[in-house]
């Protein structure tokens, strides 16, 4: 009877501290996933040798190399602020900078500090980091060299740290090593923000992680470290990077030791993780944690054809890992609304999305960025939650013949737009 006694008392003062959290804080249960916004001020000559590509719009150019205008980032700003002051915190999952594409026009080194510190006053402006905080990942458009970034320390981590400062966040000696940290945002949920450029072949001022204090290896014992210190506390964990270990078609974004090892500690560790975020591709998708007979673990895109043909491949998923399309109108700019469990038994427990997206050629052609939403994860695919046996069902139902929830999310895959090109040619070869 005692024990007994022990376990409620234990409980109602668990529940007691959430509940002062929460009236503190004055928990929603809603979070804001954005990635890639990119703003660029600047404008782009003609391209003599293709004229055809010589088409802008106000508010940026579908299917183009270019990047975000200012005009269409203060748009996104304005709606947010005017239609997501309740929510709890704000993802956002790298790109902090226009890209180096224009050689005539070279980026410098405080072109690319005053690149993070304007995002961080678009945000700091609109929520007030005391109450809600802005949590961030470095992008490979981020460093002072496009994709190339030196082991740390280094010059970058701490000028990043200083641009960084309004934000308020547990950023310590490990992010000027590495460009990571924790932040705790109760003693039952905390957000880790890795350095996925530690892992990327293209950067090539860092070698595979089987090399020896390498920085992804370095980073990968941190990470370690940082998903047994949550098992241990029997706290649970959002994990944020910009480039997502695979890609739509399932094939790795990362060195092959990094991404063995990545893929392996994401197994080892799932039950810890309530959630995956990512963006880079600018593309909606999700892939898939399952185990790979006869021993360990492995990562599953639904680009892959051979996914949806066997329930093997998805009847024993353990996770999913999401990448969320971006502001960066390459395709229609699109963002999410994540909701999750507030309860003290599973607190950070994802329920559901709801994505946000403008078309961008009406935008254009009307003078305005009117957002609308897209789907949601309960319209478009009928789910009641966003647990493992949930997406199994998906999955299930995304390999029947002639699947209306698979039209559907391949036409969610480019956030709706109206592709053409190889866009069209990756969707249209994209069956089971």
């Amino acid at each position: 009877m005692k024990l007994i006694f022990t376990v409620l008392l234990f409980i109602i003062i668990i529940e007691g501290e959430l509940k002062c959290e929460a009236a503190t804080n004055e928990l929603f249960g809603k979070f804001l996933h954005v990635t890639g916004n990119d703003p660029n001020q600047l404008c782009h000559r003609l391209n003599d040798t293709n004229p055809e590509a010589n088409t802008a719009g106000e508010y940026g150019t579908l299917l183009s190399r270019c990047d975000t205008p200012y005009a269409l980032s203060n748009e996104t700003m304005s709606y947010l602020q005017n239609n997501f002051k309740n929510v709890d915190f704000i993802i956002y999952t790298g790109d902090f900078v226009r890209h180096d594409r224009d050689k005539s026009i070279p980026r410098t080194r405080d072109q690319i500090i005053f690149g993070h510190e304007i995002i961080v006053k678009y945000f700091t402006d609109i929520y007030d980091p005391d109450k809600i905080k802005f949590f961030p990942t470095l992008g490979n458009n981020d460093e002072f060299e496009h994709d190339q970034l030196p082991p740390g320390p280094n010059d970058l981590f701490p000028a990043v740290k200083n641009a960084w400062a309004p934000l308020k966040l547990n950023i310590t000696d490990d992010f000027l090593i590495g460009g990571y940290y924790r932040h705790d945002i109760n003693s039952n949920l905390s957000v880790i923000s890795l350095n996925s450029m530690y892992f990327y072949p293209e950067n090539l001022q860092s070698p595979d992680c089987s090399v020896s204090n390498s920085p992804g290896e370095i980073q990968l014992k941190w990470f370690e470290n940082e998903l047994e210190n949550a098992k241990h506390d029997n706290r649970k964990v959002y994990i944020l990077l910009h480039i997502p270990p695979i890609n739509v078609t399932g094939y790795s974004q990362y060195n092959e030791s990094c991404y063995n090892s990545y893929v392996d500690l994401l197994g080892r560790y799932y039950d810890v993780i309530y959630g995956h975020f990512s963006g880079h591709t600018n593309e909606d998708n999700t892939a898939f944690l399952i185990p790979n007979s006869p021993s360990g673990y492995k990562l599953i895109g639904l680009g892959d054809p051979q996914t949806l043909q066997s329930p093997d491949n998805y009847k024993n998923i353990l996770m999913a890992l999401y990448n969320a399309p971006s502001i960066l109108p390459a395709l229609n700019p699109a963002f999410r609304e994540f909701t999750y469990s507030t309860s003290p038994i599973d607190f950070g427990k994802l329920q559901s999305w709801t994505q946000y997206y403008s078309d961008l050629t009406k935008a254009n052609n009307e003078g305005k960025v009117t957002w609308e939403i897209e789907y949601t994860t309960e319209s478009a695919y009928n789910m009641k939650g966003l647990d493992a046996n949930d997406w199994v069902q998906v999955l299930t139902n995304f390999s029947l013949p002639d699947s209306n929830t698979w039209k559907l999310y391949k036409y969610f895959i480019f956030a709706s737009t109206n592709v053409s090109g190889s866009y069209y040619n990756f969707l249209n070869n994209l069956n089971h």
